[in-house]
């Protein structure tokens, strides 16, 4: 099976691309509301906000 076809039916992205096609339709199929969503998600929560941003010591 060529990688093309089991990106295909790999259930995992099924899931992924029906919950992305179900929150763009919930955001009337506008980014720039569905992140303003998360934005606001993530002030009213922000204890479950994780930085995954690296740091790095000083100097570099």
């Amino acid at each position: 099976m060529t990688d093309e076809k089991r990106a295909a039916t790999d259930p995992f992205m099924d899931e992924v691309r029906a919950r992305r096609k179900l929150l763009m339709e919930q955001h009337g199929n506008d980014l720039s509301s569905l992140c303003k969503s998360i934005e606001r998600l993530q002030r009213e929560h922000p204890e479950k906000v994780k930085d995954r941003r690296r740091t790095t010591s000083a100097g570099g």
